[in-house]
């Protein structure tokens, strides 16, 4: 993450594991880390483990997003929001 935060800006759409689990379902075949799983319950508590394993990355992302309250607006009002702090950052 530090790599990809030096050289880009990083966004975390953060999304329950029960509407993860919901996009995944129909696409688990395809998926190999979900392939296996056999049923919803069994694939929210899965994708509950994955996220909480990988949250520390994932705080470190330049842009926090809640998936519930994304629309593109607030998308771009975010970016523009970091791209005007680092700006200000860099030429202070």
């Amino acid at each position: 993450m530090i790599w990809m935060n030096k050289h880009g800006i990083t966004i975390w759409i953060d999304e329950p594991a029960t509407v993860l689990t919901e996009r995944l379902w129909k696409e688990k075949a395809h998926r190999p880390l979900v392939a296996h799983v056999e049923n919803r319950a069994a694939l929210t508590q899965f994708l509950t483990a994955k996220i909480e394993e990988r949250n520390h990355f994932y705080r470190l992302a330049d842009i926090h997003l809640k998936g519930e309250q994304l629309q593109i607006n607030a998308l771009l009002s975010a970016i523009r929001s970091f791209q005007n702090k680092s700006f200000n950052l860099n030429h202070s």
